[in-house]
C-alpha cells in the first residue's frame, strides 16, 4: 500500500473538532461573512497555550474564525516542530488574505504590544528554553527514533484502515445472508402452501384421493429438490463473497505488516553536514549535494523524493542511450544525474547554470556520483537567452531554484549569457532539453532555432509560469501562440503520472505553473522511451 499526503490529510482532518460551524466556519471551512467581526481582537492569550497543537488550532480561531483546515494545520503544526517561533505563525495568519477580509485589527502579538503584554507574550518562550535545556539529550536522540515512530504510525492508520474495511465486508456478508433469509422464507411458505394442499386432499374420501396424493406428492419432491439447489448456489455465493474476501483482508494484512517491517531496515540516509554551509543527502541512488541555506528543499529530497514525479518520471523515460541532452537551468542537477544514468556511458549532456555557487554544487554531484570522469557531461557556467553576451542575474541565496534575469530584490550579479545555437554548432542534432529558467524561456527558444531546424523528433520539456513570463514582460498568451508559430504542438505533463494530457489555452493561461511538453506537428506525440 502506497501512502501519500491525501491519506495522512484525511486522518489528520478525523482528529480536528468537528465544530466548525459553532464557530463562525461554513460548511466549505471557510469564514462565515455573516457573523460579527469584534474590533480589536486581543491574541496575548495565545503565548500562554503550551501545546503546540491546542496553539495552531486557538490561533486559526482568533485569528481566522474557524477550526483549521488540514493543509494549515499539518503545516504550521510543523513549522513549529521545526522550532520556527510562534510569532512568525500568528503573523502568517494575520497577514494572510483570509484575515484581511475579516477586517479585524490584531493586538497582542509581541513586538507590537505594551511592555506587559510583551512579558506576557515572552512568558511562553522563557518557558520552552528551560524545556530545551531540560530535554538536551532527547532531542539529540530523536532524530534517530522519528522515523521508526512514522512507520509505526502508518502502521497503525494501515491497521485502522483495513479494520474498516473489514467492517464494510462484514455489512455487506451481512446484506447477503438476509437476502438468503428472505428468500427462505419465500420457500418456506410455499411449503407451507403445498401442506395445506395434502391435508385437503387426504380430507377427501374418493377415489380420486390416491391419484391427487400421488400428483402432490411429486409437486412436493420436485419443490423440495429445487430448493435444496438454490440453497447450495446461495450457499456457495455468500462462500464466494466473505470467505475470499476475508482470505484477501488477511492476505493484505501480512503483506503490509512484512513490507513496513521490512523498510525498518531500509531506511534512506537523513541529511548530514558537509562542510562550507553545504549539506548532502542520498536521493534515489544519488549523493545529492544542497545549499545549507535551501535546507527546506534537503529535508524535502530526504524524506518525501523528488520534488516534480510526474516530470521526471516522463523525462527520465525520454533519455535513451546515445542521445543528445540540453539542461537549462539546471541548479544543483537532479535531471543531470538522471540523464547521466540513462546514457548508459553512450551519448552527451549539456549542464547549464549561471550562479557560481549553484555551479559549484552541480559540478561536485556530478562528480561524485562517478559521471565527471567519464566524459559525457559537459558543464556550462552561463545563462541561457537568445545572444551571447552578459546579464543582471538575481540571485536569493535561501531560494537558489528561484534565481532569475528578470527579478527585483536579492543580490544581484554579472553572468555570461549564450544562445543554444551557438553553444551547440557541433552537435549535428539535439534530443531531449528540459528548460527551467523562471522567465527566459521565450529568449531560449527564440535563440534555438537552428536546432530545432536540423533535429526533428526533438522534446522540449519546459515550464510554463504566467506570473515569470509577465515579470519579464512577455503575455503567457502570445507566448503560446509563439511556440504554436515554431510548429509544435503543446502538452500537459501530469504532476503525478508523467503522462503528456490535453490542455486548453486558457487553462495554461489560468495555471501558477505547468511542465509542458513542446512536440512537433509532424510526428507523434512522445511516447516514454521512443521517438516520434
Amino acid at each position: 500500500m502506497e501512502f501519500s499526503e491525501d491519506i495522512f490529510k484525511r486522518r489528520i482532518a478525523a482528529l480536528l473538532p468537528a465544530k466548525a460551524a459553532a464557530r463562525g466556519v461554513n460548511g466549505h471551512g471557510e469564514p462565515n461573512s455573516a457573523l460579527p467581526n469584534h474590533d480589536p481582537a486581543d491574541l496575548s492569550g495565545l503565548w500562554s497555550i503550551i501545546d503546540d497543537e491546542q496553539f495552531v488550532q486557538e490561533a486559526y480561531r482568533r485569528i481566522l474564525g474557524r477550526e483549521a483546515d488540514v493543509s494549515g494545520f499539518v503545516n504550521y503544526l510543523e513549522l513549529l516542530r521545526r522550532h520556527v517561533p510562534r510569532r512568525t505563525v500568528v503573523l502568517q495568519l494575520v497577514n494572510s488574505d483570509e484575515a484581511r477580509r475579516r477586517g479585524v485589527r490584531f493586538v497582542g502579538i509581541p513586538g507590537s504590544v505594551s511592555a506587559t503584554g510583551r512579558r506576557v507574550a515572552f512568558a511562553p518562550l522563557r518557558h520552552f528554553a528551560g524545556r530545551m535545556i531540560s530535554q538536551a539529550r532527547e532531542l539529540l536522540r530523536r532524530p534517530l527514533y522519528a522515523r521508526f515512530d512514522s512507520i509505526d504510525h502508518k502502521l497503525n492508520f494501515v491497521l485502522h484502515d483495513v479494520t474498516a474495511k473489514a467492517d464494510g465486508l462484514s455489512a455487506k456478508t451481512d446484506e447477503s445472508l438476509w437476502t438468503v433469509s428472505k428468500k427462505l422464507d419465500t420457500y418456506v411458505a410455499d411449503l407451507q402452501e403445498y401442506q395445506m394442499q395434502i391435508r385437503r386432499v387426504l380430507s377427501q374420501e374418493s377415489a380420486a384421493t390416491t391419484e391427487a396424493l400421488a400428483r402432490a406428492a411429486v409437486t412436493f419432491d420436485q419443490t423440495l429438490s429445487a430448493i435444496a439447489k438454490k440453497l447450495d448456489m446461495y450457499a456457495a455465493e455468500v462462500r464466494q463473497e466473505t470467505g475470499a474476501s476475508v482470505e484477501a483482508v488477511e492476505r493484505r494484512i501480512g503483506e503490509v505488516e512484512g513490507g513496513l517491517v521490512g523498510r525498518k531496515g531500509r531506511l534512506p540516509s537523513p541529511v548530514v553536514a558537509a562542510g562550507n554551509n553545504i549539506v548532502a543527502a542520498e536521493v534515489d541512488g544519488f549523493i545529492l549535494g544542497m545549499p545549507g541555506e535551501e535546507w527546506r528543499m534537503a529535508a524535502y529530497y530526504a524524506f518525501r523524493g523528488v520534488m516534480e514525479p510526474g516530470l521526471t518520471r516522463y523525462f527520465r523515460s525520454l533519455v535513451q542511450p546515445g542521445m543528445v541532452v540540453v539542461d537549462v537551468g539546471a541548479n544543483i542537477g537532479i535531471y543531470t544525474l538522471y540523464a547521466a544514468r540513462r546514457l548508459q556511458g553512450s551519448g552527451k549532456i549539456y549542464s547549464f547554470e549561471p550562479t557560481p555557487r549553484t555551479y559549484g554544487i552541480l559540478r561536485d554531484n556530478v562528480q561524485v556520483n562517478g559521471f565527471l570522469e567519464l566524459g559525457i557531461v559537459e558543464l556550462r557556467q552561463e545563462a541561457v537567452s537568445d545572444a551571447a553576451g552578459t546579464a543582471q542575474l538575481t540571485v536569493f541565496p535561501d531560494d537558489g531554484g528561484h534565481n532569475t534575469l528578470f527579478g527585483d530584490g536579492g543580490e544581484r550579479i554579472e553572468v555570461a549569457t549564450i544562445s543554444l545555437d551557438e553553444a551547440m554548432q557541433a552537435e549535428p542534432r539535439v534530443d531531449v532539453v528540459k528548460i527551467d529558467a523562471e522567465g527566459a524561456e521565450p529568449l531560449i527558444l527564440r535563440g534555438m532555432r537552428e536546432i530545432i531546424e536540423r533535429s526533428p523528433g526533438i522534446r522540449i520539456l519546459m515550464e510554463f509560469a504566467p506570473v515569470h513570463l509577465r515579470r519579464a514582460g512577455v503575455e503567457p498568451g502570445c507566448f503560446l501562440d509563439e511556440i504554436a508559430s515554431l510548429g509544435f504542438a503543446v502538452r500537459r505533463i501530469h504532476d503525478e503520472t508523467g503522462e503528456p494530457m490535453e490542455s486548453t489555452r486558457d487553462e495554461l493561461i489560468a495555471a501558477c505553473s505547468a511542465n509542458l511538453l513542446l512536440v512537433q506537428l509532424q510526428g507523434e506525440l512522445a511516447r516514454p522511451g521512443g521517438h516520434a
